[in-house]
């Protein structure tokens, strides 16, 4: 197997190479979509291009295929480009649809290796390594370009030249190339014939060499020393012989039957008639088939794996229980074959169900439920029947055609009803038919007895006592019923309406007063049975009295007792009616039917204070009998209770202090009564003293922290129940609330030089009424409260140390109940500019600049151009890293030209700013102008006149202090040919090294001002 180089661009444009070959375990390449591919082979070595699917399938000369997976999108267009090169040349193919799959293909010069070329990464500069016979390399360098190649055949192995095996061999679809790199056409372009999808190649040695014949068909050529082989199949010169002009023999076509008939055990039922009958089988691949049953023919032809399958259309074939023969005719190119079997068809089923004879009668009482229901019925041997009763399923057992079934007692329901029943029966080839019936069951009967009505009203009194006593009820038509009372019975039948009476004497029911049971058994015409029993009452005698439970509980009727009425009960006989007298008011009491009574009296008859009644209950039965009773009555229905708030803590407020040892609550209430006091959800339990005051203690736990205003509740509850109420107001106040810390004193809450400056004002939040006292670095001040409780103070720049640091405040506040609170809080104080920028580096072009370097690597860079007539404007610059030496560079993506001066800036985090002011070479001038109107946005720190020849500089005092706002300090960067004039600066005899270099120290002006200077700048003080 060759192993062939490739190279992948990405859509990306990045490159990726490999190599293709099942050596190279690699058989394939996936490309990403948009990405392109070049192949390191000779256009003369490939002799197709095929599409499958979104795959290009590249033939080789030597027979080897190339897949490219994804080269093609879904609608079969190339998503990128495909190129081959070799020995230092590149082609771009352009592939056209040919028939089918195939493609053809031109080759176009892609440029040369070397050149700055786009596609340079596309190059292969050697050849491929591909095994062909050495015997069949031709070389057809004189056909005037690569592009005019026609592909060669291949016959030993050997190595394919760049210019394949010659162009008068049978080649790929490859036309020719486009862009020949200025050679001229030589006149020999043609179109040549696509390769065959599917030829066999065929190898015979003769005496002129190796020939190949690329049809399977044969090609009507003929057989020269050459060795090659034609159609016709003659030899000459001892070379091979050809494919017998007339193509390959074929042999007579073959075919079995293997599915859907009686030899593999198949019988076709009712579901495959109504689906459509299959027949299946094998045979000679590519013969046509036809199937025939009862006159019916279905056709296919067998698939390339040898198989074949027809189906009759639903209802071709006709239903029963029958045989018929199935015979299958393949035919082909070498003759027809045969085959036969039988197709065996049942689609018929049938069931029945007996309804009439379950049971014996088709009827199910409960005798014959308490066993089971048996169901049965006939079918076709050897089927499978299930029934369905009661919404389940129980399979039957089946013996020769007869089914039975038994339904478990547990399973039936009681009652009277018609009972469905739904048969289904499946036979041995799976026909199904189904039935369905009714059995009636009736498992039950019912009895009634009505008590109600028994002496009229349910009461047997004296008077009805004496002339019997009639009991009546209902049953089913013609049941016989059984009557007892006691040990006394009678039986009697239910009329046609289901009715019955049976009558019992005197000397069957005993006088006096009690409650009777009666009770009732029928028994229909099926055996089924039911009783009930009831109850009814006897009263010959009448009787009165109160309940034994005192009135309102404790037989004392107190005020709130009184002011919902009161009710006095008792009982007396069954049916007499009870009149109810107290303190002069009757009312008529309610008595229920077993004797009970209640007799209410509303609020007004009920007197109020303190007094003793009577009351008097009198009873009168049905027969004119009465009988009375009397209870007394007790009346007490006033109480009273006081609780006082305003002067709890002196003020009616409990502030902080006062709430940690508790509060004291008072009050008064009726002597020796219970008060209950509740104050926050806790209640404490007193007793009112013989003067009729109480008080009760609260400990701290019990009263909330914070604002509030708790009620507090006092309740008096005398001993007749009596009670009374008395609520009052308590304000807690324990906390100052609301208390805020000084908000951001900047919008990122740090304070910088510029800002410290202006001085600051810290503001808050307090509750309403208090007051606030603000301690900022030591320095206490009392705050502003407005009437919404803002509290605002201000503190001078005088008072804000310099520096970097967290600002501690403390804030504290005092509210109107006494309560103080202290908070704190912080904000960051940074105040300190950053270093000042230090050009180490310049790249200058023609009178203008391109980039600096500024030493170290500081962030926050920005550069400003002061242009000569007084405007400004920002510069674009890249800040690098440089490499090599310890600074960034800044890169101006517009020259500075010279004439103008440059500020660069750095500022830190918190706004600070140092600048370097960067003098240029002037333009007609060397005076340094610190007057231009852009320098007054910037702190200026140095002053660089290191890259300016011969700069002159003049500062005064005024000029320092307007430059340096930071410190007012300045540095001045320069060297021997610079001059630097101060009026009045004063030299301190002091230096500095900075980088490496000496600098003297200048005073200047009265605020302190210093200037540090380059000791090889000439100074004029």
């Amino acid at each position: 197997m060759s192993m062939i180089d490739f190279v992948v661009r990405t859509s990306a444009g990045d490159f990726q190479r490999g190599v293709m070959g099942s050596d190279a375990g690699q058989p394939n390449v996936i490309l990403a979509d948009g990405a392109s591919i070049s192949l390191n082979v000779y256009p003369g070595q490939i002799v197709s291009y095929v599409r499958q699917g979104q795959a290009l399938v590249v033939t080789l000369a030597n027979g080897e295929v190339l897949t490219i997976e994804g080269f093609f999108d879904t609608s079969g267009v190339a998503q990128g480009d495909l190129l081959v090169s070799a020995g230092g040349e590149l082609y771009a193919v352009e592939l056209v649809p040919g028939e089918g799959n195939i493609l053809y293909a031109s080759y176009d010069d892609a440029g040369d290796f070397g050149k700055f070329n786009p596609v340079d990464d596309f190059f292969f500069l050697r050849g491929p390594e591909l095994l062909v016979d050495e015997a069949a390399v031709a070389a057809t360098e004189d056909d005037g370009g690569v592009g005019m190649l026609l592909n060669p055949l291949i016959g030993g192995l050997g190595m394919i030249g760049p210019l394949g095996l010659g162009a008068g061999a049978v080649g790929a679809a490859v036309l020719a190339s486009t862009a020949s790199r200025g050679e001229e056409d030589n006149g020999t372009d043609a179109e040549p014939e696509p390769a065959v999808e599917g030829s066999e190649e065929t190898r015979e040695e003769g005496e002129g060499g190796t020939s190949t014949d690329s049809s399977s068909t044969g090609g009507g050529g003929s057989t020269d020393g050459g060795g090659s082989t034609g159609g016709g199949g003659s030899t000459d010169g001892g070379g091979s012989t050809g494919g017998g002009g007339g193509g390959q023999i074929t042999d007579a076509p073959v075919v079995e039957i293997r599915e859907g008939v009686q030899s593999v055990g198949y019988v076709v039922n009712g579901e495959d008639i109504s689906d459509g009958v299959t027949i299946s089988g094998t045979g000679t691949v590519g013969g046509a088939i036809t199937v025939t049953i009862l006159e019916v023919t279905e056709t296919t032809t067998v698939d390339e794996e040898g198989n074949w399958t027809v189906t009759f259309e639903p209802g071709a074939l006709p239903d029963g229980d029958y045989e018929t023969g199935v015979d299958v005719v393949i035919t082909n190119e070498g003759g027809t074959g045969t085959d036969t079997d039988v197709v065996e068809i049942d689609t018929e089923a049938s069931v029945t169900f007996s309804e009439s004879t379950t049971e014996g009668d088709g009827n199910v009482s409960a005798v014959e439920a308490s066993d089971g229901i048996i169901l049965t019925g006939t079918v076709e041997a050897g089927s499978t029947v299930i029934v369905t009763v009661y919404g389940s399923e129980y399979t039957a057992t089946v013996t020769g055609e007869s089914w039975s079934v038994t339904v478990p007692a547990s399973d039936v329901t009681g009652g009277t009803y018609d009972l469905e029943v739904t048969v289904n029966a499946t036979d041995s080839v799976g026909n199904t038919a189904s039935t369905s019936g009714t059995v009636h069951v009736d498992t039950e009967t019912s009895v009634t007895i009505n008590t109600a009505i028994i002496g009229g009203d349910g009461t047997v009194n004296a008077a009805e006592h004496g002339g019997g006593t009639a009991v009546t009820g209902t049953a089913e038509a013609g049941a016989s019923v059984v009557v007892a009372i006691g040990s006394a019975s009678h039986t009697v039948t239910a009329g046609g309406d289901g009715s019955w009476s049976a009558t019992f004497s005197s000397a069957e029911l005993a006088e006096g007063d009690y409650t009777a049971t009666v009770t009732a058994t029928a028994t229909d015409a099926l055996g089924n049975t039911a009783s009930t029993s009831g109850t009814f009452e006897v009263d010959t005698e009448v009787s009165v009295a109160f309940s034994d439970a005192p009135v309102e509980g404790d037989g004392i009727v107190n005020a709130a007792e009184a002011q919902d009425g009161v009710v006095l009960s008792g009982t007396t006989d069954p049916g007499a009616s009870v009149d109810v007298t107290l303190g002069g008011t009757t009312v008529a009491a309610n008595v229920t039917a077993s004797g009970a009574w209640t007799a209410s009296f509303a609020a007004g008859a009920i007197p109020t204070g303190e007094t003793s009644l009577t009351a008097t209950a009198t009873a009168t039965d049905a027969a004119g009998n009465s009988a009375s009773d009397t209870m007394p009555v007790e009346v007490d229905t006033v109480t009273s209770v006081t609780v006082e708030t305003a002067t709890v803590e002196g003020d009616g407020v409990v502030n902080f202090v006062e709430r940690s040892d508790g509060i004291t609550l008072t009050g008064t209430a009726e002597a020796g009564v219970r008060v209950d006091v509740t104050f926050n959800g806790h209640t404490n339990t007193v007793t009112a003293a013989g003067n009729g005051s109480w008080s009760t203690d609260f400990g701290r736990s019990t009263i909330p922290q914070g604002e509030s205003v708790q009620t507090v509740t006092a309740k008096a509850t005398d001993l007749a129940g009596n009670t009374a109420t008395a609520t009052g107001q308590l304000v807690v106040d324990t906390v100052v609330e609301p208390l805020t810390g000084a908000d951001d004193v900047t919008a990122d809450n740090t304070l910088n030089a510029a800002e410290a400056a202006a001085g600051i004002t810290l503001t808050g939040t307090v509750e309403v009424g208090a007051t606030v006292e603000v301690e900022f670095e030591g320095l206490r001040r009392d705050a502003i409260v407005d009437g919404s409780g803002n509290w605002s103070v201000d503190y001078g720049a005088p008072e804000i140390p310099a520096g970097t640091y967290d600002a501690a405040v403390r804030i504290h506040a005092t509210d109107q109940a006494g309560n103080e609170r202290l908070i704190t809080d912080t904000f960051h104080v940074d105040t300190v500019a950053p270093d000042v920028p230090l050009v180490s580096s310049t790249d200058r072009g023609v009178g203008s600049l391109r980039s600096v370097g500024i030493s170290g690597t500081d962030e926050g860079l920005e550069v400003t151009e002061l242009a000569s007539d007084g405007t400004s404007q920002d510069l674009a610059i890249d800040a690098v890293p440089d490499t090599r030496f310890p600074e960034t560079d800044l890169y101006f993506d517009t020259a500075v030209p010279d004439g103008s001066q440059l500020v660069i800036s750095s500022t830190d985090e918190a706004g600070n700013q140092n600048a370097t002011l960067f003098v240029l070479d002037e333009a007609g001038s060397n005076l340094v102008d610190i007057a231009h109107p852009g320098l007054g946005e910037f702190d200026v720190g140095s002053i660089d006149l290191n890259f300016a020849l011969d700069s002159e500089l003049t500062l005064s005092a005024a000029d320092l202090e307007g430059l340096s706002a930071n410190d007012n300090s300045l540095t001045i960067h320069g060297g021997s040919d610079d001059t630097v004039t101060m009026s009045g600066a004063a030299a301190t005899g002091d230096t500095e090294e900075i980088g490496g270099r000496t600098y003297d120290v200048y005073t200047l002006g009265d605020e302190g001002g210093r200037v540090i200077v380059d000791e090889d700048i000439t100074i004029v003080t």
